[in-house]
């Protein structure tokens, strides 16, 4: 592909006065948690189908991980806030 704005252009790509055209893309795997508001410091996880889609800092430190069923997260971690998957929230 050459190089040249002109052909560029044509390609489907105009050229912008200010440069190229960039995206930034960001994960927060703790995203769900995140978005329910719940204080970072409370061990909390956000289940679907009874599974852990997402957990904090505070409920991994008591072992919970991603992947658990309801009731091992609540055995590793007894004081674990339980939410629900609410995909409206997270977006």
């Amino acid at each position: 592909m050459s190089k040249d704005p002109v052909s560029r252009a044509s390609a489907g790509t105009t050229p912008s006065p200010r440069g190229p055209e960039r995206v930034l893309a960001l994960w927060c795997p703790d995203w769900p948690v995140v978005a329910w508001g719940v204080p970072p410091e409370v061990p909390s996880v956000v289940l679907s189908a009874n599974r852990v889609v997402a957990a904090n800092p505070a409920s991994r430190r008591d072992g919970v991980v991603i992947g658990l069923r309801r009731r091992e997260a609540q055995a590793r971690c007894p004081e674990v806030r339980l939410l629900d998957r609410d995909q409206a929230r997270e977006a």
